[in-house]
């Protein structure tokens, strides 16, 4: 199994904030380089103290294409990167994108669908 993050090994007990903001910029971004800088900017001291919450600081940060080699949509690639990789539940996910639940697993039954589609298997598993 490779591990989500470089530095954090599978029998790691558990990711901390900085791993699962690095985990979600990489999968969004494709750049590790990028991915770290990012992950940088996002926890950087605002007014004085830390972000109050650096995962929606992070995803300000990130460009919202999706990546070349991905035909999926940016809204896409996101909720599946943030539920089914950072493991984010669907009321942490309203909360942080300011949506309905209903409407968040939706959105995730369609993303779901279409990463089926286009990559002929479901997430995680190979064609």
């Amino acid at each position: 199994m490779v591990p989500l993050i470089p530095a954090l090994e599978a029998d790691d007990a558990q990711m901390t904030e900085s791993d699962l903001l690095y985990t979600v910029a990489y999968y969004l971004t494709g750049d590790p380089e990028h991915a770290v800088a990012v992950v940088t900017r996002a926890l950087e001291p605002t007014a004085g103290t830390v972000a109050a919450v650096p995962l929606r600081q992070l995803l300000s940060l990130l460009p919202e294409a999706a990546l070349p080699d991905d035909p999926l949509p940016a809204v896409d690639r996101l909720l599946l990167v943030l539920h089914d990789i950072a493991g984010l539940g669907y009321s942490e996910l309203a909360g942080l994108l300011e949506r309905p639940t209903a409407e968040l697993a939706e959105w995730l039954f369609d993303a779901r669908d279409r990463y089926h589609r286009f990559h002929g298997a479901p997430l995680g598993r190979a064609a």
